[in-house]
């Protein structure tokens, strides 16, 4: 048995794995989710962002009128 580490990493390099057309159509479902969901998340971002500066700007209006 090698235990020889750049042996072991170039090993695994190796590795070749091919999906079935399900296990793709799976995948790709996944990726589609993942991107989704960060978009969400980056809406919501944005929106809370806005909202912070309306309020911002609503009080600094207040202070100085």
């Amino acid at each position: 048995r090698n235990t020889n580490i750049n042996s072991l990493k170039s090993e695994r390099t190796n590795i070749n794995y091919q999906m079935s057309t399900q296990e793709a159509q799976k995948r790709a479902l996944l990726d589609k989710q993942l991107q989704d969901n960060e978009q969400k998340r980056l809406q919501r971002i944005r929106d809370t962002d806005q909202m912070i500066f309306n309020q911002y700007k609503q009080i600094h209006n207040r202070l100085h009128n």
